[in-house]
């Protein structure tokens, strides 16, 4: 269902084609993310969720698990594969990851 997310690992909750929760749980690779080239940083920061969504109008929410704040949202358009940019690393704390919400808009 995923094939790439902010960091390696990651959990997925789902009623396919209706809502998603994925949890991003903490890379290894982020561990030591101060000691990192900035280049690979801001590559790494970049990397957008990869995942199989049925046709349709999704909308979808990143949030800190940490207190519930939210991170950003937007919206997509699904298809066999569906990317939705994740935020910066600056933005959350790589050791207790992040969430990602999926909601299909029927509006």
């Amino acid at each position: 269902l995923v094939s790439d997310g902010p960091v390696d690992k990651w959990q997925v909750i789902c009623n396919p084609g209706s809502e998603y929760l994925v949890f991003f749980v903490n890379s290894r690779m982020l561990k030591n993310v101060n000691k990192l080239p900035f280049f690979f940083l801001n590559n790494r920061m970049q990397r957008n969720v990869k995942i199989k969504l049925p046709f349709g109008t999704y909308k979808y929410e990143w949030y800190d698990p940490r207190d519930g704040d939210s991170l950003g949202e937007g919206t997509v358009s699904g298809s066999s594969t569906t990317n939705i940019p994740s935020p910066g690393i600056s933005g959350w704390n790589e050791n207790s990851g992040i969430v990602l919400t999926i909601k299909r808009d029927l509006n």
